[in-house]
């Protein structure tokens, strides 16, 4: 695939067809020849015995119609790259690093942290009746009927019949709440708004903030007096979606106090936020992916490719604060490095497939090594929510990832995808986290690595499926610098 072929040089394709060809996006003679008779007809308005012959003809031009033998696939395997995830164990445990020519799946416990403090009244829809309640009373309130189990670093308490109203696509949304999570922490912040609100969340939990016109979910540790922090006002409820306002209020303090107690967090696996607080806020429940946005960019002798990288946003988590914060720490030039990060927002899993397959023309003009969805399955799951729909969500996210393996082959560059999970409250003994995405994507993906909170800033990860390596797992830290070994 190293041959330096054009598309016109390739028989049937003729000036009108490489025009609709590149209005699709492809540019290369690699990506062509990864992609199906029936999708070509529909991009090139051809037949589909048309479309063959040109894909045969170009695989021909390539010399990938005929066997390979195992040594020449060797070869080809020789030039798969890593790049360094900034901890040697982890590196160790994936052979070397994220490597190129595959997808890396990572998925995480729902227990990270993120959690409010037990005082915090939540907005709830239970069995048709409107509540606000606190989160403590709420956990204990259910743990009488369906008990608590370990889990993570905590306890679990699964909810059935529970709603939440949350923000989705710039509006209000209702939600299943799965699940009620706990964890003991000594120390929380208290956040004082100009206007008396007052909330009491980990450092590490999200609010949904307003910054230069733009808004975005911020972890508190990157809230400073004088920012603004949006609340909801003025709700009222219609079916499954609700009108309302949003409206904004200046940070007046915000500090760290000590607390030795239980915070708590909903599940809630379609949105990731919830609306509650003594005055009602916005609530919010990828590290290992900023962190690769920056190494990438290293050169490869430091564990980089020394190239760009890709970043499709699903949920709205992107914070090229955290990413500013971790080139620093390497001394790097952080604005060379946001620079060099080619960022989308995907809004529905259609847009999120046209980006990726409008991706080929960027990857080529901007030296692209890396390519990172996160998350993967979430608008997936909300745009083909019902069982009825199951068959199609599946069929749609393996045409999805099937269309990153070959940008991933054609252009030797590495995929790095997160991925939600789900619990399940029936698993009496084990995790009862599992990933999203069904026998899809674990075929698909390279590696699969599960990630899960450990005590204070420690993550332990697990290596749960690899072709050619064992299991295994490594502990980690993720500091203000990013992701670094653990010293014990």
């Amino acid at each position: 695939m190293d041959k330096k072929i054009n598309l016109e040089d390739i028989e049937g394709i003729g000036p009108k067809t490489l025009k609709k060809l590149k209005d699709a996006g492809i540019t290369d003679v690699n990506v062509l020849v990864t992609i199906s008779p029936k999708e070509l007809s529909a991009i090139a308005e051809i037949s589909e015995e048309q479309a063959k012959k040109i894909i045969d003809a170009a695989r021909e031009a390539l010399g990938l119609i005929h066997f390979e033998t195992a040594d020449v696939v060797l070869e080809r395997r020789l030039k798969m790259k890593k790049i360094t995830t900034g901890s040697k164990k982890l590196d160790e445990l994936l052979g070397g690093g994220i490597p190129t020519q595959a997808i890396t799946e990572a998925f995480g416990a729902f227990g990270s942290g993120k959690c409010v403090s037990k005082n915090t009244p939540i907005l709830l829809f239970e069995k048709g009746k409107i509540l606000y309640e606190k989160i403590e009373k709420i956990y204990e309130k259910y743990k009488k009927f369906f008990g608590e189990k370990r889990f993570d670093n905590g306890f679990i308490v699964p909810l059935k019949n529970v709603k939440i109203i949350g923000f989705y696509k710039s509006k209000f949304k209702k939600a299943n709440a799965i699940a009620i999570y706990k964890e003991f922490v000594e120390k929380i912040c208290v956040i004082k708004t100009k206007s008396g609100k007052i909330l009491e969340a980990t450092k590490i939990h999200k609010l949904l903030t307003l910054d230069e016109d733009s808004i975005s979910w911020k972890p508190l540790y990157f809230l400073k007096r004088g920012d603004l922090i949006a609340f909801p006002k003025d709700i009222s409820i219609r079916n499954e979606i609700s009108d309302g306002k949003i409206l904004f209020d200046e940070i007046k303090s915000i500090k760290e106090v000590n607390y030795s107690d239980f915070v708590y967090d909903l599940v809630v696996p379609e949105i990731h936020n919830f609306i509650g607080g003594e005055i009602p806020m916005f609530l919010h429940n990828t590290q290992l992916a900023f962190q690769l946005s920056v190494n990438v960019q290293l050169p490869e002798d430091k564990g980089g490719l020394n190239k760009g990288c890709l970043f499709i946003d699903s949920e709205g988590t992107f914070s090229p604060e955290r990413i500013k914060q971790i080139a620093e720490a390497r001394d790097l030039d952080p604005k060379k490095v946001l620079s060099n990060i080619h960022y989308a927002r995907a809004y529905s899993s259609e847009h999120q497939m046209l980006l990726v397959e409008k991706a080929a023309d960027i990857i080529q003009q901007k030296n692209i090594g890396l390519i990172i969805v996160d998350s993967i399955t979430s608008h997936f799951r909300v745009d083909y929510s019902g069982r009825g729909e199951l068959a199609e969500r599946q069929q749609k996210l393996n045409k999805h990832l099937h269309q990153l393996q070959r940008l991933a082959d054609a252009f030797n560059l590495a995929v790095y995808i997160t991925n939600q999970v789900m619990a399940r409250p029936d698993i009496i003994f084990g995790d009862p986290t599992q990933p999203v995405g069904g026998h899809v994507l674990a075929h698909i993906s390279f590696y699969r690595i599960y990630l899960r909170k450990s005590k204070q800033n420690l993550r332990i990860a697990r290596l749960i499926d690899a072709p050619n390596l064992p299991e295994g797992e490594v502990i980690f830290q993720i500091t203000e610098r990013g992701i670094e070994d653990y010293n014990e």
